[in-house]
């Protein structure tokens, strides 16, 4: 029997329903919700007969989540009319923040419209663009990959003509063209796609990832798709990816996916099976990854395990990722009827392992123990989300240098608090694992490590 390169330690997490003050917020499907300065930015979608006027375009509705009060402010401008199952990104231009809206439908139907929010003023404009835009649809994706606003896919109208494909015309309504807008020149065009490329399909999940884009899942219209690909930007091949795992959520139309640090994190939509509406979240990993064993064209699927009331499975639903948390707003359960809850899921980073060697006779199996937190990790954990929301623009790399650079001009007494802070989670976590030691009478070995992401890191390149 094959053994597996690595093992994972259990993925932990915990979910929290959230408390929103303020304005009333209604409940929604085919919506979609954006994060900029600290701020959700709910727009369009279905919405409870009555309750909002979001979906006409008239009204933007935010949640704040330093204090998680919402507010309902009107717009003014050519913003997009009763739409649902659109696609929208937040972008930083030269002329500023932007948030763009593209496509969905009123329900009779599809547009491909782009629209254009200035969060200065809250006035919506139809920005003179170049290029040929795509053909309508919905329930396709806008992925924001740098300056360029991937479209792909979703369900269009049969007749129209694509900018690219294999055929002059639509035979059946589900897509798989790319086009691309650039949010700095306002010009689409069509890519040149290389190499072998994914099914057509709607109600897919999309994100970024570096200068690829991610996808999982949909509808094809004859079944739901549980298969991964990553389109890069730069090279513009596809690439599909092997899961190697063991595991996997299976098939799923209607998800949402978000990147946080550990990986890309995946909650919801409807699952072929049993359980239609699925209750669990996963977290996917992609190769190339020496520090995960994965290559090139592999991926790791973890589900987590969660503390707190989970919320209920559901579709249509949006979502928004920033550090380890994926806020989450609205969609549909089994009922249909529109949600108007918000959720948090905080995520503890997954620890990759080498696989155990089988022991040696005349050696005794030795234990793994506890993997301690420094100061300095425990420092950079704490700064790296407010350093990612004040430069939104910037690399990994960069992030991690700006933060040593707060760390050398850091005095020594304000060093020795987060010391101390260090050792007191270093002596809680050696409780908790002499406690669960004890409550299980085994082999440290056997016990999962929880450590931050940038400890993984840092013992990888010590090796």
């Amino acid at each position: 029997m094959t053994k597996p390169k690595r093992q994972i330690a259990p993925v932990r997490a915990s979910w929290q329903a959230l408390d929103v003050q303020g304005a009333r917020l209604p409940g929604f499907w085919g919506h979609t919700l954006g994060l900029h300065e600290g701020k959700l930015y709910l727009i369009g979608g279905i919405a409870t007969p009555g309750e909002s006027r979001a979906q006409a375009g008239e009204e933007l509705i935010t949640v704040d989540t330093t204090n998680w009060v919402c507010t309902r402010k009107f717009t003014t401008g050519a913003g997009p009319e009763f739409t649902d199952s659109h696609a929208a990104v937040i972008a930083a231009t030269g002329a500023g923040p932007r948030l763009y809206t593209f496509g969905g439908t009123d329900g009779g139907h599809k547009f491909n419209e782009l629209h254009e929010l200035d969060f200065e003023t809250y006035n919506w404009t139809l920005p003179s663009v170049h290029g040929t835009p795509p053909v309508p649809r919905e329930s396709h994706t806008a992925t924001l990959v740098g300056s360029q606003m991937v479209v792909f896919g979703g369900h269009g109208d049969p007749g129209d003509e694509p900018a690219k494909g294999p055929t002059t015309a639509l035979s059946e309504p589900y897509l798989n063209d790319i086009t691309v807008f650039d949010v700095n020149t306002h010009t689409w065009h069509t890519p040149d796609v290389q190499g072998a490329q994914p099914p057509v399909r709607d109600s897919h999940a999309a994100v970024a990832l570096g200068n690829r884009m991610v996808i999982y899942g949909g509808d094809c219209g004859k079944e739901y798709l549980s298969d991964v690909w990553a389109y890069d930007v730069l090279q513009q091949r596809w690439q599909a990816f092997k899961n190697k795992s063991g595991k996997e959520p299976g098939t799923r139309a209607g998800p949402v996916m978000v990147a946080v640090e550990a990986g890309l994190l995946m909650f919801g939509g409807v699952a072929s099976g049993d359980i239609p509406f699925a209750p669990e979240c996963w977290l996917l990993q992609l190769g190339p990854s020496p520090l995960l064993g994965l290559k090139e064209n592999e991926a790791w699927w973890s589900e987590l395990v969660t503390d707190g009331g989970a919320p209920p499975g559901r579709f249509a639903h949006a979502a928004a990722g920033a550090g380890e948390t994926m806020y989450m707003v609205g969609g549909y359960a089994q009922d249909e009827k529109p949600l108007s809850d918000v959720w948090m899921l905080s995520i503890a980073a997954p620890v990759p392992v080498a696989a155990p060697k089988e022991p040696k006779s005349h050696k005794k199996k030795e234990s793994i123990g506890m993997k301690m937190i420094t100061s300095y990790n425990l420092f950079c954990e704490h700064r790296r989300p407010e350093v990612r929301q004040a430069n939104p623009n910037i690399v990994p790399r960069e992030v991690e240098s700006i933060i040593g650079s707060m760390w050398k001009d850091m005095t020594s007494e304000d060093k020795q608090l987060w010391k101390q802070k260090a050792t007191e989670q270093n002596n809680r976590l050696a409780a908790e694992m002499h406690q669960l030691h004890a409550q299980q009478g085994g082999d440290m070995a056997g016990l999962p490590i929880l450590v931050s992401n940038l400890t993984a890191q840092m013992m990888a390149s010590k090796k």
